[in-house]
């Protein structure tokens, strides 16, 4: 990467820019690659949580009827 990367986006480089010179070497780019993919791993596991939850087969009383709808 350029020398300035982290110069140019200062909040990745508060966050990822360990030895704070400004430029993006190997290590660092693979942590940010693994943290993204983390993070994207995890929004995805909470996703399927919460399609679980919400689903119509779960609540059996939605299929229930009375005889006073009728």
């Amino acid at each position: 990467m350029s020398n300035g990367f982290f110069n140019d986006h200062s909040m990745l480089g508060a966050m990822f820019d360990f030895d704070r010179d400004g430029s993006l070497d190997l290590g660092e780019a693979m942590f940010m690659g693994a943290m993204g993919a983390a993070i994207i791993d995890e929004e995805e596991r909470a996703s399927r949580k919460a399609e679980r939850e919400s689903s119509v087969w779960d609540d059996a009383d939605d299929w229930e009827t009375d005889e006073d709808d009728w």
